[in-house]
């Protein structure tokens, strides 16, 4: 019928969100029609990271499964790095995970820090952090190793994590 379908991103970067919306353009005229959004991605910065951006990158499949566009679009993060003075520990990512993942945490003041994972019965599986740190906000990766450098099983792992009277502990899973 000589119409395209095309596809538009706009970007709120105030809001953290992208839009993904698609429309028909028809050849007889430059109207827009029979269209509408078809994603709307909201990003929300839960902790501090060092990345300045957060890349949304999308796939967009008809009903005959075949793909008719694809796309990127950025949302700048804030540069401000989380002011809450308090001591944080934020979920590890990927979650689950299969070869390594991240592990961040704040620190509000100078402490020592201890960051532990501990198998489901809660013994100590390995030691990420064990030291005095300053005041600030830390990424630790963990491999899948144990204290001795040994792979670990796949299955449910706590990280917990103590600095002062603080200590907080979170559930990840290693899928291999």
């Amino acid at each position: 019928d000589g119409a395209r379908t095309i596809f538009l991103t706009s970007v709120n970067n105030e809001l953290g969100t992208v839009e993904i919306a698609c429309s028909r353009l028809d050849s007889d005229s430059p109207t827009v029609s029979k269209g509408g959004i078809l994603a709307t991605v909201t990003v929300k910065q839960i902790g501090y990271s060092v990345s300045k951006q957060v890349t949304v990158r999308y796939r967009i499949w008809d009903s005959q499964a075949t793909m008719v566009a694809t796309g990127r679009s950025y949302i700048p993060l804030s540069s401000k790095q989380s002011a809450t003075g308090s001591f944080q520990c934020f979920r590890n990512y990927p979650n689950p995970f299969n070869s390594c993942c991240q592990i961040e945490f704040e620190i509000a003041s100078a402490t020592h820090i201890t960051l532990e994972v501990l198998n489901i019965l809660g013994q100590s599986v390995r030691t990420l952090v064990d030291g005095y740190k300053s005041a600030g906000n830390y990424s630790v990766v963990w491999d899948g190793r144990d204290n001795s450098q040994q792979s670990v099983a796949s299955g449910i792992y706590l990280y917990r994590i103590v600095a002062g009277d603080f200590s907080e502990t979170h559930k990840m899973i290693l899928m291999k």
